[in-house]
């Protein structure tokens, strides 16, 4: 599997990874910020929309449950960061749609 394979099967994957109070996933929030692959070990950087968030732990470990499905991934580490703080400006225009959906 090439990189930019690799890549889009983790993007995939973390597309079915959903922000529990937002009903939105993970990826088209903009709470990825960042997804490195070394030596089939991914590395995840990411954000909650908000530090008192309580889903830290249940988001955090379905990312990883995720990626630990794609073939050439053995390992995943998580990494929750707070700065840059998220803001709605992150999400893509699928998450937009989708939470006006939801909304509605």
């Amino acid at each position: 599997m090439t990189d930019e394979t690799l890549l889009k099967a983790i993007q995939d994957q973390l597309q079915t990874v959903y922000e529990p109070q937002l009903m939105v996933d993970v990826y088209n929030l903009g709470l990825i910020y960042d997804i490195t692959v070394a030596a089939g070990h991914c590395y995840i950087t990411m954000t909650l929309p908000s530090m008192g968030c309580g889903c830290v732990p249940q988001v955090t470990d379905n990312v990883q449950q995720v990626c630990n499905q794609v073939d050439g991934i053995s390992q995943t580490t998580v990494a929750v960061v707070w700065q840059p703080a998220w803001t709605p400006a992150k999400m893509n225009r699928i998450a937009r749609i989708t939470m006006q959906t939801n909304r509605g």
